[in-house]
């Protein structure tokens, strides 16, 4: 017995030192989060722009996988306009005391009219009018951004870079074991992306946002939307409201969306070439030549698309190929039928071909009528009718007494 407990004893003994070793033995450290307090402070510098100012002009630039869009907000006491320019028009939206008027610049028509109680534009005019700066909305962006932190879905890379201009930082949103209720909260539905891969570049002095882009992948294609500040002040002219405010904005504003709308598509559900394919084929259609320069490496070839719709003269001048250059003038050769422009030419083993364009046509030969020929003269069958009609009926007893 006195074995078994000096036994105990011992191991007794050796447990105790153990734990006191690891208890004082240097023990390796626990890696504390890193610190994203300044990265976290830029963020919401940049998503303050604009807080409690009244009277400003602000312009940005809107990019979406290559689609520009930009934006002049002007707010000076009661009223606001919101400019936008695309590659198709411009527009302006007058938010006046009373009315709210719409100006459109688009394929050659440019009209003033008032939208006030236009049920089919309140959507297109709501979206436009949540363009200006408001307190209310900047404060409910940080409360969601600060929830988004607190609950995991924001993750701020604590890192900093130092630019000119502005210090950049990196932040991700995921949204991938997100709840039904907070998905309603953040506007995610079972269809949106769920990872969200920013970057930022604020003025720390200022908080002004000059830079903001961000990526994410859906239907198996990458996405990138960007935004670029032009210019932020905060005076602004005095808005007078426009002159010569008639009718007829609303449906050049339709028709507008329309192509709008195509023109989009060509961004969005199309890459490389078939993009610019897809561009092509929009500005041969509206033959407009400004389009063409958005297509990419067929610009040229959309250029000399358009020069028999048009009869354009200025588009040879546009083009950078020589070969495409060339194509033009004959192009327009055929179209005028005039060999001059076949003088313009560089590659001379293309005259011959250039001269046939240019040759009129010979005058169709009279064709003789027969039968199969014939055509009826509505009006002169009508006629014949009515000489068919001031006829009398012929009378049987008069034809068998003279015969």
């Amino acid at each position: 017995m006195e074995l078994q407990q000096k036994a105990v004893v011992l191991v007794t003994v050796v447990l105790i030192a153990l734990a006191v070793y690891f208890v004082f033995a240097e023990q390796p450290p626990v890696e504390e989060p890193e610190d994203t307090k300044e990265a976290e402070n830029l963020l919401f510098k940049g998503i303050s722009l604009g807080k409690g100012e009244d009277e400003y002009v602000y312009s940005y630039r809107e990019i979406f996988d290559g689609y520009i869009n930009t934006y002049t907000i002007t707010k000076k006491d009661e009223r606001g306009i919101v400019e936008i320019e695309n590659p198709l028009s411009v527009k302006k939206l007058y938010f006046l005391e009373n009315d709210t008027i719409l100006c459109i610049d688009y394929a050659g028509k440019s009209v003033c009219s008032s939208v006030k109680g236009q049920k089919e534009l309140e959507n297109y005019v709501s979206s436009m009018e949540v363009k200006f700066l408001n307190d209310t909305r900047i404060e409910k962006d940080k409360a969601n951004m600060q929830l988004m932190l607190s609950r995991g879905y924001a993750i701020m890379d604590p890192e900093i870079v130092h630019e000119e201009k502005c210090d950049r930082i990196n932040y991700q949103l995921d949204f991938s074991g997100i709840s039904l209720q907070e998905a309603a909260l953040f506007r995610i539905s079972s269809s949106s992306p769920r990872i969200f891969n920013f970057t930022m570049c604020v003025d720390n002095e200022t908080g002004q946002m000059h830079e903001r882009t961000f990526t994410y992948e859906y239907q198996n294609a990458v996405h990138i939307s960007s935004y670029e500040l032009i210019s932020f002040r905060t005076t602004a002219p005095g808005i007078e409201a426009p002159a010569n405010v008639t009718t007829g904005a609303i449906v050049v504003l339709e028709d507008e969306r329309e192509q709008y709308v195509k023109l989009a598509n060509c961004y969005t559900e199309n890459q490389g070439e078939d993009r610019d394919k897809c561009i092509s084929v929009l500005a041969l259609s509206l033959k407009r030549t400004d389009l063409c320069g958005l297509a990419g490496e067929r610009k040229d070839r959309c250029l000399v698309s358009i020069v028999p719709l048009t009869k354009d003269e200025n588009i040879c001048s546009m083009i950078s190929d020589e070969g495409y250059k060339d194509d033009c003038y004959i192009e327009l050769a055929g179209a005028y039928k005039d060999e001059s422009y076949c003088s313009s030419l560089q590659n001379q083993s293309k005259m011959d071909l250039c001269r046939e364009a240019a040759t009129p046509p010979p005058p169709p030969e009279p064709e003789n009528e027969t039968e199969d020929d014939f055509e009826l003269d509505v009006e002169e069958f009508l006629e014949i009718v009515e000489t068919w009609e001031d006829k009398p009926e012929n009378d049987t007893n008069t034809t068998n007494e003279t015969g």
